[in-house]
């Protein structure tokens, strides 16, 4: 499982995303720790796996 904000990953924005995530990862058992960075968009989107 990855996690990012690929469509909003700027440099002001780092230590905000972080944050905001910390709190996320406290809230989801077995998300990932870190937001995953430096990840196209498209690239984003195709590890996601939907499992129905």
């Amino acid at each position: 499982m990855i996690a990012g904000l690929p469509s909003y990953e700027r440099l002001e924005l780092f230590e905000a995303h972080n944050r905001f995530w910390q709190i996320v990862h406290e809230q989801i058992d077995g998300s990932p720790k870190i937001l995953s960075k430096n990840i196209t968009l498209w690239g984003f989107w195709l590890s996601v796996k939907i499992n129905f």
